[in-house]
């Protein structure tokens, strides 16, 4: 017989109290369990799912199937140990969904998921690069050099990151130019590849724009980038980010949607702008520049950035930087 669970249609079934997954190890086999617990008794099956860039689509890593779970109110079920294979385990967009159903009766279900996203560590990486360095992953490629002897080599990263704080950006915008990249790797024909995105890590709600991702930290909103390769004349070649979306922006007040939401006082630009207008004057907009996966080998360089202002983008004339004066001479 089948415990009934009590509450009205909006009565929230429980929750997961400890996901149990995190941190993620890139290249290996991984184990987790999770922790839930009801309001109320009742009898519930429970099921996690994962998706990745890494599999084609959603897998199920585990399922009580027909068999129900008996619970008392608020008495925790704690899953057995699971195993994440491997190979499906990607170094970003890592996604969980813990789903728990409560059984009323033969045909008669409630339930309540969560979904978290987290990042795997990788064999190489550096998660808060500042000014310039050198960044050298092991030497695991082969190749032959041109004299045909077989030589090992790595990936190399020489970087740069010449402004992680910024305070008033010109035109109140994140700019990716000051992050660069020089990479060598002989076996790879010294050609940066991999995937990259640009993380906002507070104000989340300041934007329309952008991808909330639920880490279990926190969150973040997620704009998506492409890894740019830039050549200038008598230089060394360089890989450098830029966004892959454009945005309208109001003149006005700086605030992003949508391209297709464009208005007449909108203007189109595919970077980043800190809001006006909304009494954050002062405040620290922190942001992540991240390039990962990179190379064959999961790679993986983050660019931390702040900005913050002194005054309003559009405001009175001595605070802001833009602003509506009448009278003679003015």
């Amino acid at each position: 017989m089948l415990l009934p669970c009590c509450g009205s249609d909006s009565f929230v079934i429980g929750s997961f109290e400890d996901q149990g997954v995190g941190p993620l190890i890139y290249g290996q086999e991984n184990r987790t369990n999770f922790v839930f617990v009801p309001n109320g008794a009742g009898g519930f099956v429970f099921v996690l799912k994962m998706k990745s860039p890494r599999l084609p689509s959603a897998v199920i890593l585990y399922s009580t199937g027909a068999q129900v779970v008996q619970l008392d109110d608020r008495e925790p079920f704690e899953s057995p140990i699971i195993t994440i294979k491997s190979d499906y385990v990607a170094q970003r967009d890592n996604e969980f969904t813990y789903v728990a159903r409560c059984i009323n009766g033969a045909h008669s279900h409630r339930e309540v998921s969560q979904v978290v996203t987290l990042d795997a560590s990788s064999p190489f990486g550096n998660a808060s690069i500042q000014g310039d360095g050198l960044y050298s992953g092991p030497p695991v490629f082969s190749h032959f050099d041109s004299r045909g002897f077989l030589q090992k080599e790595a990936n190399v990263y020489q970087v740069s990151h010449s402004e992680p704080e910024r305070i008033d950006p010109s035109g109140n915008r994140l700019d990716l130019s000051g992050i660069r990249v020089e990479f060598t790797n002989e076996a790879l024909y010294n050609s940066m590849f991999g995937r990259a995105e640009v993380r906002l890590l507070d104000h989340l709600n300041d934007y329309k724009v952008g991808e909330v991702v639920n880490d279990g930290l926190g969150g973040y909103r997620k704009f998506s980038g492409v890894i740019l390769r830039n050549a200038p004349r008598g230089q060394s070649p360089y890989y450098s980010m830029g966004l892959s979306a454009q945005y309208a922006v109001d003149r006005r007040n700086l605030l992003m949607k949508p391209l297709s939401e464009k208005g007449p006082l909108d203007f189109v630009s595919s970077s980043i702008y800190l809001p006006s207008g909304l009494g954050k004057v002062g405040e620290f907009y922190r942001f992540l520049v991240c390039f990962y996966e990179l190379n064959l080998t999961g790679d993986y360089l983050y660019f931390p950035v702040t900005l913050s202002r002194s005054h309003e983008h559009f405001g009175t004339c001595p605070n802001g930087d833009y602003c509506m004066a009448i009278g003679e001479g003015r």
